[in-house]
């Protein structure tokens, strides 16, 4: 597979900055087990620590299966991983599944028809990368798929109609700006209408077959309170309304056709500062606002929804200025 470096500043910053990317059906709540979980109850909602993943990671991506929750790939400051584990929230327990072929950090995942598809990313050497693979659960085996036109890290993406739409990212011919569809059926990517605005590690939701862009980060492009939607039937972009809290590298999930923002960092690239937030965004209003915060500031993680519940997985905390991996996983019922 190709890959490519990614912009320098862009790197060099990042890099800096950490040694100091999961939609299901909205069924009602599951009874989450007690032992073992701490609850924190401030402001609107409420968020739950259910028992950590196995592996401290960031720059992992995580997807959904049948209420399974999966963590794949990601850096532990040490490796880029391959590393996939899967959370069942019924028993709040995790077990151990068969790694991704390509390890990989900044990669995106999404879910097609019960089959989980990992999409670009970039290896150890922070290069940006084109492969696709596919993991089935039901095999617990992985295949290679078609690769992406262009290498591509950092992205996001979001599933309509059975189609995975990769948005965003470094690498490439249109870098930040790109929106490419792939179709599993058919195994084959096709480029549409680019991004209005280019950023990576932003956030990607699907309401109601519109895909919104939200966030992410581009050196100083102010772009981080950014709200785009696209209209996959009209292959166009418009402008919504711009967030309340700037955001990027932040977890998204969607419940009762919302979007919710958790953790992530606020400011451009140098210096930013990590948070807590947890941001709805209502596309039915086009407007956004604050909900209760997660129990703890967290970047670079991964999230997903199972049964309208919201799990916000690894990632990096900074606890008294000193820079660390994380595997806690906080819950979150609005």
């Amino acid at each position: 597979m190709r890959s490519v470096s990614v912009v320098a500043m862009f790197l060099v910053a990042i890099i800096t900055s950490a040694c100091s990317s999961h939609l299901a059906t909205v069924e009602p709540s599951p009874v989450l087990p007690d032992a073992g979980q701490q609850s924190i109850v401030n402001g609107e909602g409420t968020w739950v620590q259910v028992a950590s993943m196995p592996t401290a990671r960031l720059y992992l991506a995580v997807g959904v299966i049948n209420g399974i929750v999966y963590a794949v790939g990601g850096w532990n400051f040490r490796n880029v991983l391959a590393t996939v584990e899967a959370y069942n929230p019924l028993t709040n327990v995790w077990t151990e599944e068969t790694p991704m072929p390509t390890p990989r950090q900044w990669l995106c995942v999404r879910t097609v028809n019960g089959i989980l598809y990992a999409i670009g990313g970039a290896d150890a050497g922070g290069f940006a990368v084109d492969n696709v693979e596919a993991y089935n659960p039901a095999t617990n085996s992985w295949t290679e798929e078609a690769p992406l036109p262009e290498p591509r890290s950092s992205l996001a993406c979001g599933v309509v109609n059975g189609k995975i739409y990769a948005v965003g990212g470094e690498g490439g011919r249109n870098g930040t700006q790109a929106n490419e569809m792939y179709d599993p059926i058919t195994n084959t990517w096709t480029e549409k209408a680019a991004m209005p605005t280019g950023r990576a590690f932003l956030g990607v939701g699907v309401v109601r077959n519109i895909l919104y862009a939200v966030g992410g980060s581009w050196q100083d492009q102010n772009t981080e309170r950014v709200v785009e939607a696209y209209d996959p039937k009209t292959d166009s972009w418009a402008e919504k309304n711009p967030l309340h809290y700037s955001d990027w590298g932040m977890g998204t999930g969607v419940i009762n056709d919302k979007m919710y923002l958790v953790g992530g960092f606020t400011g451009p690239i140098m210096p930013e500062r990590i948070h807590a937030q947890n941001e709805i965004y209502n596309p039915a209003t086009d407007a956004s606002g604050l909900k209760a915060p997660m129990p703890m500031s967290i970047a670079f993680l991964g999230a997903g929804v199972v049964n309208g519940v919201l799990y916000a997985v690894g990632g990096e905390d900074r606890e008294n200025q000193n820079y660390n991996n994380i595997n806690r996983v906080y819950a979150y019922t609005p």
